[in-house]
């Protein structure tokens, strides 16, 4: 609920309140507004989440399906990720390997459209913990010749990850990261990324997040 509202609330219920002698606790009142704002933004916010989650989602199937009309493979891939916090946010994360999937469909010689994924469950003690991580990127290949599978690239991307279980949270982030494909095999290939990420919950946050990979293409 918007602050205005909760002010114009409040002096409706000074104003009448007074005039017809009741007893008003006014500070229950405002208690009342604000577990129904907290409830409000939460709602909010998981809605949005699942709209994004089900964008990604649509996103992929298109993608797939678009993917099917031109000659480059499909690439699947994981990765091990360490992600640095710069500024005050200070913190240094290591994912060995990430537990996150990737899956690149060509959409042209020289650009892909990448959703990646991941999903934890933890349960003991009658309580369940899950975080998840979401987020669709498109790469963009320097080297036209490289049918995706040699070369540089540029990877914008945008997600969102958060967790559930006695409480829930959910933050949306978006970065930019410069990589390069090189290939082991005929339809093996390793893959190195350096990029910046930008996390916009909870007053906002940078960080760098390096990686290197395995990516299998179909064909």
């Amino acid at each position: 609920m918007p602050s205005f509202q909760v002010q114009e609330w409040q002096e409706w219920w000074r104003n009448h309140g007074a005039c017809q002698n009741k007893i008003i606790d006014l500070g229950a009142f405002e208690a009342d507004i604000d577990a129904a704002t907290v409830t409000t933004t939460r709602t909010w916010r998981s809605t949005l989440r699942h709209r994004i989650a089900l964008s990604i989602a649509a996103l992929a199937v298109f993608a797939g399906t678009a993917s099917a009309q031109t000659p480059e493979a499909t690439e699947l891939g994981v990765d091990a990720t360490v992600t640095i916090g710069l500024g005050d946010n200070s913190f240094t994360s290591f994912n060995l390997p990430s537990g996150a999937v990737r899956v690149g469909f060509p959409m042209s010689n020289r650009v892909s459209i990448e959703p990646r994924g991941s999903l934890s469950v933890l349960s003991g003690g009658g309580d369940t913990f899950t975080s998840y991580n979401l987020a669709v990127g498109a790469l963009y290949h320097l080297n036209a010749a490289g049918n995706q599978r040699s070369g540089m690239y540029v990877r914008p991307s945008l997600g969102v990850s958060g967790f559930s279980g006695d409480d829930s949270d959910s933050n949306f982030y978006g970065g930019v990261g410069v990589g390069l494909k090189r290939p082991i095999l005929t339809q093996l290939g390793t893959r190195l990324e350096a990029g910046y990420v930008r996390n916009f919950g909870n007053g906002g946050s940078n960080g760098l997040e390096l990686s290197a990979g395995l990516s299998w293409f179909t064909k």
